[in-house]
């Protein structure tokens, strides 16, 4: 018995463009600039007197995409805009070995528990390169991050939450959920 079999292949799902994730990431924070900052009674630092850069911070994260990372960043804009560079490491995987991330965070609101601590959250955009497999993987995140400032002559010290959501190119075109726990020290 001869029957004709035909191979129906599923549709290939589109990717979500980079470039859409980074406009959107820039015209929100072009927006919540005012809003995230313009809290009286923040638990920063009083930080109009310091002009465009706010603070340079150090970080130490697990999870997040990659296993363990590293790394230091910029704060603009009375705090609300932070760019950072990581190092990281991941053992074992779909992507793995030694990476360098650039993430960009940015502040949504700010709620003052009181004089020196403050919650925040935010959102924000990671592109990674893993050296394992030489691959980009880009993400979009949510942030949620505790801030306790002038502990032990550190000027602010936060801990965060972070829910990443990488865009993984490949035949299914999947999003990855990764969490991310981390610490961040304020140098200045």
């Amino acid at each position: 018995m001869n029957r004709d079999v035909r191979v129906i292949e599923p549709a290939r799902r589109k990717p979500i463009p980079v470039a859409a994730v980074l406009v959107l990431m820039l015209v929100l924070s072009h927006f919540i600039v005012v809003p995230a900052g313009a809290e009286e009674n923040s638990a920063e630092p009083e930080s109009a007197d310091r002009g465009f850069l706010n603070s340079l911070f150090v970080t130490a994260q697990f999870g997040g995409g990659m296993m363990v990372s590293a790394g230091a960043g910029l704060a603009f804009f009375d705090n609300v805009v932070r760019p950072e560079l990581l190092l990281g490491y991941t053992p074992e995987g779909e992507f793995t070995d030694f990476s360098v991330s650039a993430k960009l965070n940015t502040r949504l609101f700010a709620i003052p528990l009181s004089e020196r601590v403050g919650v925040y959250g935010g959102l924000g955009t990671n592109f990674t390169f893993f050296s394992g497999n030489a691959r980009v993987a880009s993400a979009a995140f949510l942030s949620q991050e505790i801030d306790v400032t002038d502990v032990a002559g550190i000027p602010a010290v936060g801990f965060f939450i972070e829910e990443h959501f990488y865009f993984v190119e490949s035949e299914d075109s999947s999003v990855v959920f990764q969490l991310g726990l981390g610490l961040r020290a304020s140098l200045f």
